[in-house]
């Protein structure tokens, strides 16, 4: 006779579901440390780690185009660099427009057409051109785009002293005074040349 409370013709099978998720568990537990090193050197091929040796104090560079009113193009020992000109702020000649296109979104540079950005890029080229640079530096030499963090020296050639030329942009009215963290060996003389340009500016006015 069947068993009390089993229906007759049913047997008893054991599930094999507990076994199968233990197995699957165990497998993923080994395999883990192999795809944590998988994933990590993935990455680092993807995104290599960027190591420049820094310059000394100063360096002499050669001048080659200027990008915008505040940032050069420079050539040292034969490298291209970009210079941003410490505690200055020019117009921007170019400026990032994100854009949907067939429901997707790109990111273009699109021209600003400044007439102030303008006159400072080419007024800067027109002084610089064919000019060899000394280039200083004060704390960290680099900024997050990679360009050279500077205060910049034109070297006139016939012995006399070089032309600040972070300072004459602010002089000449080409640039705004921007912010110089911990950097003080020439904060007050960039923040009076910016003062006597708007001193300069209101007399003319009045």
């Amino acid at each position: 006779m069947p068993a009390e409370g089993k229906k007759p013709g049913k047997s008893e099978k054991p599930s094999r579901w507990p076994m199968a998720v233990k197995l699957i568990a165990f497998v993923i537990i080994v395999a883990m440390p192999f795809l944590i090193y998988r994933i990590g050197s993935s990455s680092r091929q993807v995104v290599p780690e960027v190591k420049r040796k820094p310059y000394p104090a100063t360096v002499q560079a050669q001048f080659v185009r200027a990008v915008d009113g505040d940032t050069l193009a420079v050539r040292i020992d034969g490298e291209e660099e970009r210079v941003q000109l410490l505690g200055v702020d020019a117009g921007e000649l170019y400026r990032k427009v994100t854009k949907t296109e067939r429901d997707r979104l790109t990111t273009e540079w699109e021209a600003t057409d400044d007439p102030a950005a303008q006159e400072s890029q080419q007024r800067l080229e027109e002084l610089l051109f064919g000019g060899t640079l000394t280039l200083e530096f004060e704390g960290q030499q680099v900024d997050r785009y990679g360009r050279l963090l500077a205060y910049v020296w034109l070297e006139d050639g016939d012995g006399s002293e070089p032309l600040f030329v972070n300072e004459w942009m602010l002089r000449e009215g080409l640039a705004e005074p921007y912010w110089l963290g911990d950097r003080k060996k020439y904060a007050e003389r960039l923040h009076a040349a910016y003062g006597a340009k708007e001193s300069d500016a209101s007399a003319d006015s009045g």
